[in-house]
């Protein structure tokens, strides 16, 4: 995986990639750990590999800095879809949010504090947060995307999405080019197929 997450950081044109090798190292091994090897099935249908065990439609959201990584489940709601509660989630932080807080200076901030915080090593179970804190942190991820930025994302996941396998959105920290912190974010990255979508009783 972390070759993956070094291609990624390439494709999308991040700056001081050297600087967020242990970044990517962690995040490759927290996603591996998501998608544990599976087989099982009936007659036919039988499938042998990778899985993500989350429901179908659940998109992870990894953040690494160094030695430490934050997984949030993304997971639409009844009734709403994935691009509604993205929405939602960035209308409620703006309506607390000076513009200032939306820029990609404070985004790093807000991501390494989030690591601080929450962050495990990889595989380690970390605290359950409420929904309302999700929220908060989905929509501080989103915030300073546009519009347009965010509706092209929310398509290319739920393309992934309808073929039955779960996409991750990765975000990596590391050294800035001459002081403080710089993000990569979002990193999309096409994970593994959904248990439910290839296991079938």
């Amino acid at each position: 995986m972390y070759s993956q997450m070094m291609t990624l950081t390439q494709e999308n044109g991040c700056g001081n990639r050297g600087n967020k090798r242990q970044s990517a190292d962690t995040a490759g091994a927290q996603l591996e750990w998501l998608k544990p090897s599976l087989m099982g099935g009936n007659r036919g249908d039988f499938y042998a590999g990778p899985a993500v065990m989350d429901s179908p439609g659940t998109v992870l959201v990894v953040l690494a800095h160094n030695k430490k990584a934050f997984t949030l489940h993304l997971i639409p709601t009844s009734g709403h879809g994935l691009a509604d509660g993205i929405e939602d989630a960035v209308a409620y932080v703006k309506e607390g949010m000076e513009a200032e807080q939306w820029t990609a200076g404070a985004l790093v901030l807000a991501i390494e504090d989030l690591i601080k915080k929450y962050g495990r090593a990889p595989g380690q179970k970390g605290d359950e947060l409420t929904q309302e804190h999700n929220v908060r942190i989905i929509g501080c991820l989103f915030a300073g995307m546009s519009d347009e930025a965010r509706a092209d994302l929310v398509i290319r996941l739920e393309t992934v999405i309808a073929a039955g396998i779960c996409p991750a959105l990765i975000g990596l920290i590391g050294k800035g080019t001459k002081t403080g912190l710089c993000a990569a974010w979002p990193l999309p990255l096409t994970l593994a197929p959904y248990a439910d979508a290839v296991i079938k009783e």
